[in-house]
C-alpha cells in the first residue's frame, strides 16, 4: 500500500509541477512594450535620411520595457536586441509618429510609438574650393560598361571598402572575386550597378576640397579624405555623381551634400592605344571551390549585391553615381 501511495505521490507531484510550468510559461508571453529610454536620434534631416519617400530611422539608443500577460517586466535595448525596428510610414516636416516593433522568440510583433522630428535639410550651400587632380579621364579605362565590368576593375575603385566588407564577413580576396566572378551574381551586380545609367565614371576626388555652409551659419571644409560634414552629431554624406551617361568629351558632374549641388567637368577621351590593365592581386588562402557559397544578408540579398550596397550607400566623396532623375 505504501508504495502505491508513494507513486501516487509521485505521479500527483508531477502532475502539479507540470500544471505550474505550463502556466508560467503561458503567463509569461509577451503582451505589450513601451519606450522606457527613447533613441538617441529624434531629430531627421530631409536629404539626408530620407530616401524615395521613406524616411530611415536609427533605433540606437532606445531601451523598451516588456509587459507580460502575468504582469512581470523586463527590459530590451535597441544595441544588443537586433529584432527592434523603427519606421515612419509617409513622413511630414515637423513631428511624426514612427512605429516601434519588437519580435519577439516566437515572431510574434509587438508595437507603440515614440515622436521624432523632421526637419529640413541643413545645407544652404556648397563649393568646390579645389579641384581634384584627375579631370581628364580615358573611355575605355576609367568608365565601367557591362561591357568591361570586371572585379578588379571594381576592386580598384575603393579597395579599402572591399577589404572592410571582407574582414567583416570573414572572406578572401579569392572568394569574393571567384563569387563576383560567378556568371549569375555578376549579372544581378551588373543589374544593380547599371540600373541608372549604361556608362559610370570611376571618379577619383584625390585632391578635391569642399565647403559646406548650413542654414545656422557655421562652414566646413572637407577633404577627399574626410567621409562626411557633420551638424548636430549628425553624419551629412558627400556624394560625388553624374547626371547622365558618360560621353566622350566634357561631362558634368556633381557634389552633393544633402540634396544640395556644385557643379563640376571633366574631360573624357577615347584613346587610340589602350595599354592592357595589370590584374589586381591580393594574398589569401587558396579556394578550394570556384564557386564558392556566397553568404546572404538577412533581406535575402545575395553577398555580391551586398557589397555594392555597401559601397554606394555609405558616406564619402568617392561612390559610385547616386540615383538622380535630372538629365542635361
Amino acid at each position: 500500500m505504501r508504495k502505491i501511495l508513494k507513486m501516487l505521490s509521485a505521479v500527483l507531484v508531477t502532475a502539479i509541477v507540470a500544471a505550474v510550468i505550463s502556466v508560467s510559461v503561458t503567463a509569461a508571453e509577451p503582451a505589450s512594450i513601451s519606450v522606457k529610454t527613447a533613441p538617441t536620434r529624434t531629430v531627421y534631416y530631409e536629404g539626408v535620411d530620407t530616401f524615395d519617400g521613406m524616411l530611415i530611422c536609427d533605433p540606437s539608443g532606445m531601451v523598451i520595457t516588456v509587459t507580460n500577460t502575468d504582469g512581470t517586466t523586463f527590459d530590451v535595448s535597441a544595441d544588443e536586441y537586433e529584432l527592434i525596428f523603427m519606421e515612419v510610414e509617409n513622413y511630414v516636416l515637423g513631428e511624426n509618429t514612427a512605429t516601434i516593433t519588437y519580435v519577439d522568440e516566437k515572431n510574434d510583433e509587438l508595437t507603440t510609438t515614440v515622436t521624432i522630428t523632421v526637419e529640413e535639410s541643413p545645407v544652404a550651400d556648397v563649393k568646390i574650393t579645389q579641384m581634384p587632380d584627375k579631370t581628364e579621364y580615358d573611355m575605355d579605362k576609367d568608365v565601367l560598361t557591362r561591357e568591361n565590368f570586371s572585379f578588379d576593375k571594381l576592386y580598384s575603385v575603393i579597395p579599402e571598402e572591399f577589404d572592410a566588407i571582407m574582414e567583416e564577413n570573414g572572406i578572401t580576396y579569392e572568394e569574393l572575386k571567384a563569387a563576383y566572378d560567378d556568371p549569375e551574381q555578376s549579372e544581378l551586380l551588373k543589374d544593380i550597378i547599371f540600373d541608372e545609367y549604361e556608362s559610370i565614371l570611376m571618379i577619383d576626388t584625390a585632391g578635391m576640397e569642399i565647403e559646406v555652409t548650413f542654414k545656422d551659419g557655421t562652414k566646413q571644409t572637407l577633404t577627399d579624405e574626410q567621409d562626411c560634414a557633420v551638424y548636430n552629431g549628425t553624419e551629412i554624406p558627400i556624394m560625388v555623381g553624374q547626371y547622365k551617361d558618360i560621353t566622350e568629351g566634357e561631362n558634368t558632374l556633381y557634389v552633393d551634400a544633402a540634396g544640395v549641388k556644385a557643379d563640376f567637368t571633366v574631360t573624357v577621351k577615347k584613346n587610340t592605344v589602350v595599354t592592357p590593365e595589370k590584374p589586381v592581386t591580393k594574398p589569401g588562402k587558396p579556394v578550394d571551390n570556384k564557386n564558392p557559397e556566397i553568404p546572404n544578408t538577412d533581406g535575402g540579398v545575395s553577398f555580391a549585391a551586398a557589397a555594392v550596397i555597401a559601397l554606394v550607400s555609405g558616406c564619402g566623396m568617392a561612390l559610385v553615381p547616386s540615383k538622380k532623375k535630372e538629365q542635361y
